[in-house]
C-alpha cells in the first residue's frame, strides 16, 4: 500500500496557511466596510468563507498584500480612507487575537471542513504522489525529486535549510491571491519556491526556471 505521509503533512500545512489568508482578508473586509472589529463572529466568518465570490476574495487579498509594502512605515492605508495606519492595524489585530484565541480555533475547525470542498485530500495526494515517488518534477526548473536526491547524496547541495526543506517537493500557487485548489497549485522544489515568492508570476518563473535548470544540470553532470 502506498504511503502518503509527506503529502498528508503538506496538505495540513497549506490548509493552515489557507485558513490564515482567509481570516486575514475576512478581517480586512470588515475594516473596509465599517472599521469595526466588534462584528467579528463565527457566523459572520462562515458566511464570508462560503458565500464570498473568489473574485472578491482575490480583490481583498491583493489589497491586503499591498499592506505589507508599508509594514515598516507609519503610512496611512488609502484603501481604508486614511483612517488607519499599518502599525495601528497590526496593533489592534494583535490585541484582538490575544483575547479571542478560542474563537480563532473554532473558525479554523470550520475552515478545515470547507477546505475539503476546494481541495479534496484524495485529489491532492494523487497530484503530489506517494512518499517513494521520486519521479515527480518541479514545475519550474523541471528537476526530478530523484535528481535532487542524487545531488544531496553527493554533497552538491549546500543550503543550511536541508534539515527541513529540499528533500521533498513543495506546493506553489500559480496565483497567490486565489485559493489552494487543483487548478491553482503546482509542485515545485524548495529553491524555486523560495525564489519565486509572490514577486514573480507563473510565466516569469517558467523562464527563470530554465536558467536554474542549467545549473542543476552542470552539477548532475559533474556527479557522473
Amino acid at each position: 500500500m502506498e504511503n502518503h505521509k509527506i503529502a498528508d503533512s503538506r496538505y495540513k500545512n497549506i490548509r493552515h496557511r489557507s485558513f490564515n489568508q482567509s481570516f486575514d482578508i475576512y478581517y480586512f473586509s470588515l475594516l473596509e466596510q465599517s472599521n469595526e472589529l466588534n462584528t467579528i463572529s463565527l457566523e459572520n466568518y462562515i458566511s464570508f468563507v462560503e458565500n464570498t465570490s473568489q473574485i472578491e476574495k482575490s480583490r481583498l487579498s491583493e489589497i491586503y498584500r499591498k499592506l505589507f509594502q508599508y509594514s515598516k512605515q507609519n503610512d496611512q492605508i488609502h484603501e481604508l480612507d486614511n483612517k488607519f495606519t499599518v502599525i495601528q492595524l497590526k496593533k489592534d489585530y494583535d490585541e484582538w487575537e490575544a483575547n479571542n484565541l478560542p474563537l480563532i480555533k473554532e473558525m479554523e475547525k470550520h475552515y478545515e471542513e470547507y477546505f475539503k470542498t476546494i481541495l479534496p485530500l484524495d485529489k491532492f495526494n494523487e497530484k503530489y504522489g506517494h512518499d517513494e515517488d521520486y519521479e515527480k518534477t518541479c514545475e519550474y526548473c523541471k528537476t526530478k525529486r530523484s535528481e535532487f536526491a542524487k545531488m544531496i547524496e553527493s554533497g552538491q547541495i549546500i543550503t543550511k535549510r536541508l534539515y527541513s526543506r529540499g528533500r521533498t517537493l513543495e506546493i506553489d500557487r500559480i496565483n497567490p491571491n486565489d485559493d489552494y485548489n487543483m487548478n491553482n497549485i503546482v509542485l515545485c522544489c524548495y529553491w524555486c519556491n523560495n525564489a519565486k515568492t509572490d514577486e514573480f508570476s507563473y510565466e516569469d518563473f517558467i523562464e527563470i526556471g530554465k536558467e536554474i535548470r542549467k545549473i542543476w544540470e552542470k552539477r548532475l553532470k559533474s556527479n557522473r
